[in-house]
């Protein structure tokens, strides 16, 4: 799939990562080192150690000196919160994106081609979803707004089944929906359904910590 962008090292490690702390499938204490962890094999340090600076930032993590980082206690306040931001945030981004007229042509051709796949591999499937939201970000035309959907970002939220295969197919009916809307200038329901879109990622994170 030659549309594919990768994704920047440093938001990939960051995305695992908070994947992984929000839900429950790294608890509090447990220690990081800037090598690399177990859902990060072979991975540099420069990446990890830039990552692990904005999830300090969302209170996700406790740097230490020279010797990794600490996860800190995360509880379901915490988790509700982080996905009531990304549902505020990513509505507003799709709404002025809309509005905005941005062109949608170059998210349909990965869409008709993952929207035709009988299964879709979780890499090929994160890839597109990073595209995806990125684009429409970027449309909204507003810098502050794409930076703190940045540091939020956590993917297509299946970290408590990493390393089997995912069933993407709501996912991809959902971006399906909005890309619909997006081409036919219809920017309250382009929100409408990425409210629905997050708050199903929400509950998945939320079942994840107390399976």
């Amino acid at each position: 799939m030659d549309y594919v962008e990768k994704t920047p090292g440093r938001i990939e490690v960051a995305t695992i990562l908070r994947e992984a702390i929000l839900s429950g499938e790294f608890k509090a204490g447990h220690e990081l080192s800037l090598t690399g962890t177990a859902v990060m094999p072979r991975v540099s340090s420069t990446p990890v150690r830039e990552a692990f600076q904005p999830l300090e930032a969302e209170g996700l993590l406790e740097l230490r000196m020279n010797r990794g980082a600490i996860v800190t206690p995360i509880n379901t306040k915490f988790v509700t919160d982080h996905f009531d931001m990304r549902r505020m945030l990513e509505g507003e981004a799709v709404f002025r994106a809309v509005n905005n007229n941005m062109p949608a042509e170059s998210l349909r051709a990965p869409q008709n081609s993952i929207q035709a796949m009988a299964s879709i591999p979780n890499d090929v499937y994160d890839e597109y979803d990073f595209r995806f939201h990125q684009t429409f970000r970027s449309g909204s035309q507003n810098n502050k707004l794409c930076f703190f959907l940045d540091t939020l970002w956590n993917g297509p939220s299946y970290s408590h089944t990493r390393g089997k295969q995912v069933d993407h197919s709501s996912s991809v009916i959902e971006h399906g929906l909005i890309l619909d809307y997006a081409e036919s200038h219809g920017a309250e329901r382009a929100r409408d359904i990425m409210h629905v879109h997050i708050d199903r990622s929400r509950q998945i994170i939320l079942d994840a910590r107390i399976s």
